[in-house]
């Protein structure tokens, strides 16, 4: 099979799949939250195959394991096709439909930078619930404005309702939900304290 040409213009599916491929890598170490950032923000923007390849062109392949799950992913489909109408048809409320928490308030930082939030210790935003990942979103400030993006985290990161792809503009009356902690975005009243601490430089 020939390989597909760089110039070619790149489709939603590949992109997405580079967005995935980041992920991995990230979870793996093998880039920091700066550089994964950049990238997604690259792929995203991306418009030909060419710009994708680069992406991920100094990173090992991750594909091995599919390959080998392939066809064990292709029986569970059918049966998790006729879980989910079973459910269906018993009524049963999914996930999603829970009561939502009531949500806190979350200020943006008071300088531009880069701010983890998690449940570890080298965070800066940490929130003490499992369902929360160490390293959970990034929040950036980015050519003027905020952006959220998930870290590759268990649960996801949510915003407005809608599960992050790839980082997003955020800004005051944004909801953000990471696992079952749930924040309205508000603006900085002038004299509050800082809900971040800066990261620490190097």
């Amino acid at each position: 099979m020939s390989q597909p040409e760089p110039h070619v213009r790149a489709s939603d599916r590949e992109r997405h799949a580079t967005v995935r491929a980041l992920r991995g890598q990230l979870r793996d170490g093998r880039l920091s939250e700066t550089t994964f950032v950049g990238r997604l923000l690259l792929a995203v923007d991306a418009r030909r195959r060419g710009d994708l390849d680069a992406l991920v062109a100094d990173l090992p392949a991750r594909q091995r394991w599919r390959r080998r799950l392939g066809p064990l992913y292709g029986r569970l489909g059918p049966l998790y096709g006729r879980l989910a109408a079973l459910a269906r048809r018993l009524a049963l409320p999914p996930v999603a439909r829970r009561s939502a928490p009531v949500p806190g308030e979350l200020v943006l930082p008071p300088v531009p930078g880069e701010y983890v939030i998690g449940r570890g210790d080298d965070v800066d935003l940490r929130l003490d619930d499992l369902t929360v990942s160490r390293r959970h979103a990034l929040v950036m400030y980015v050519h003027g404005g905020w952006i959220v993006a998930d870290l590759g985290s268990r649960n996801g990161t949510w915003l407005n309702g809608w599960r992050l792809p790839g980082p997003a503009p955020v800004g005051p009356g944004d909801l953000i939900d990471l696992g079952s902690c749930r924040f309205v975005v508000v603006a900085r009243p002038a004299g509050r304290d800082r809900t971040f601490r800066p990261l620490s430089a190097g």
